[in-house]
């Protein structure tokens, strides 16, 4: 069952994008709100050539390395379709698939897709783009687990050292399986853990690459609902790229002055957008000896890295695109554009950050003759279980409230309900006496020697110092006779909120599906929802 929460957006660009504010509006170029816009999208995507034939050979080839399904082969096929529309969404691939808001990603693209080929009675297919190119296996290579009533971030060691794609890792399995098997311990033992890590360890041993175990918990989860995988560092993509880096190398000039124009104009509207972008940068990676060095234009006629350890003609960049473009790949301003290029994208689902550096691209898109696609904000979920829900309802405690304040100052204010003694208000007395009391002795030394001044300050404060000691002493004895129902109120909010970080980024849906059972994921896709930018509660 899902309940809709009215909750307020932090996020102001965010905020003002789902409630068409004009001015954030005018950096898209579609309402996306609006059922004629995919009538419109429909109409563009149909006056642009994709090398469908090359396209569902690829993904042919690269799903069936990780699924046998027939619902995943259908859709693919139906791209060969010429009225066929992709919906896509994207994200690295985490270990343990990440944080909980990339599996909402997904299921906002499946559910999406599934809307809109209704409308349109056209195939829609959804699509998730693994952004294999990343390097930053930092951003990745962890879960977050509850110790104690604090986050503990487990991490999976790995040898690499350098800056090579996500898709380039390889796996340790006897590593891998380890440090899987330590994070189910954290999550704690259920009916389902042991059948769980069977499956895990067998999709590591079957596995090559961090993006090959990535790829096979996500068609574990969601092959039997068709969702299409896509890695966008295959070389069989790449190969069907060649062409669109040899376009973004000759409108590399223009793509970064537009970006960085619509970047100060942004500013201007009083949006900050966390998008590093100068007017010389290129936009695109080059792969030098297992690394990605980000490229930038010295003039006309030559590109560099920012350590400048390479440099390259633009003919010799062009050659590269042509011959081996497997070496190039595109960095978070180039990447919206290739996706755009080479699927016939009805609309991209996309989370807040995306949503936010998306609205410095529409004159990027401009200046490669495309048209930016209508922008899908995620869904936004958090999961509440039976224990949970029931122990809010018995203490008449808003869950909405508890995801917007926490949980602290509820604790805070029950505790003091439980203590039938003074503490506070007798150490604030004492306190205050002691000042009282204390002046005369201050006074007295200062007469007899103005040095004994600081030390007589200095003692004050140790006496001081020793009252809220034992009033510290006090409350904790409090607090352990009321142990259980505190950690019940740190178990709550880090069950829904923890360290006040939304649920969805700090819990793997491993986590919920350990306790709760797999079929988790086919009851949120049971579900109906909005892409209004609400909170879904999601009671277990």
């Amino acid at each position: 069952m899902v309940e809709v929460l009215n909750s307020s957006i932090a996020n102001k660009l965010v905020h003002d994008y789902i409630h068409q504010d004009e001015t954030i509006t005018s950096y898209f170029a579609y309402d996306y709100q609006r059922d004629d816009t995919y009538e419109q999208r429909v109409t563009y995507l149909q006056q642009r050539d994709y090398q469908r034939d090359h396209l569902v050979a690829a993904l042919h080839a690269f799903n069936a390395q990780y699924t046998s399904s027939e619902h995943v082969r259908r859709h693919i096929d139906q791209l060969h379709q010429s009225d066929a529309t992709v919906v896509v969404g994207g994200q690295q691939a985490g270990l343990l698939t990440g944080p909980a808001m990339t599996i909402y990603k997904c299921i906002s693209v499946i559910k999406f897709a599934r809307e809109r080929e209704k409308q349109l009675g056209t195939p829609v297919i959804p699509v998730f783009w693994i952004a294999g190119e990343d390097h930053d296996f930092a951003e990745i290579n962890h879960v977050n687990v509850n110790e104690q009533q604090h986050i503990k971030k487990m991490v999976y060691q790995d040898r690499t050292q350098n800056k090579q794609p996500v898709s380039e890792i390889g796996i340790d399995d006897a590593r891998l399986k380890a440090w899987v098997n330590d994070v189910f311990q954290a999550y704690g033992e259920s009916d389902d853990t042991q059948s769980l890590l069977d499956a895990i360890y067998t999709f590591i041993d079957r596995s090559e690459t961090i993006v090959d175990f990535f790829a096979y918990l996500l068609h574990d989860l969601f092959s039997q609902y068709g969702l299409v995988l896509l890695d966008s560092c295959d070389k069989r993509f790449r190969q069907l790229e060649s062409a669109f880096f040899e376009q973004m190398i000759h409108q590399s000039e223009t793509l970064s002055q537009n970006v960085q124009d619509t970047l100060f104009n942004l500013n201007a509207s009083g949006y900050h957008v966390n998008l590093d972008a100068s007017a010389t940068d290129a936009h695109l990676f080059y792969h030098d000896a297992g690394e990605r060095k980000l490229l930038e234009r010295v003039d006309e006629v030559t590109f560099k890295d920012k350590h400048d350890t390479i440099r390259l003609t633009k003919d010799e960049l062009l050659r590269i695109a042509r011959e081996q473009p497997e070496r190039l790949s595109n960095n978070v301003v180039t990447r919206p554009l290739m996706q755009e290029m080479l699927l016939p994208t009805l609309a991209f689902v996309g989370g807040p950050g995306e949503i936010s550096y998306w609205s410095a691209l529409k004159t990027g898109f401009e200046a490669m003759s495309l048209a930016m696609p209508p922008v899908i904000p995620r869904l936004n979920v958090t999961l509440v279980s039976r224990d949970v829900c029931r122990w809010l309802k018995d203490k008449n405690y808003s869950i909405g409230d508890v995801l917007t304040e926490g949980l602290e100052a509820k604790k805070q204010a029950w505790l003091r309900e439980q203590n039938h003694w003074p503490i506070d208000e007798t150490a604030e007395q004492v306190t205050a006496a002691l000042h009282e009391y204390y002046q005369p002795l201050k006074d007295l030394a200062g007469d007899i020697d103005p040095n004994l001044q600081p030390l007589a300050d200095k003692n004050r404060t140790i006496i001081e110092q020793q009252i809220e000691y034992i009033r510290r002493k006090m409350m904790k004895s409090v607090e352990q006779h009321h142990d259980q129902a505190l950690k019940k109120f740190d178990n709550v909010q880090m069950d829904l909120k923890p360290d006040n970080q939304p649920q969805e980024r700090t819990w793997s849906i491993y986590y919920f599906i350990n306790a709760h059972s797999k079929d988790l994921i086919d009851r949120l896709l049971s579900e109906t929802y909005s892409f209004d930018g609400r909170q879904y509660l999601f009671y277990m």
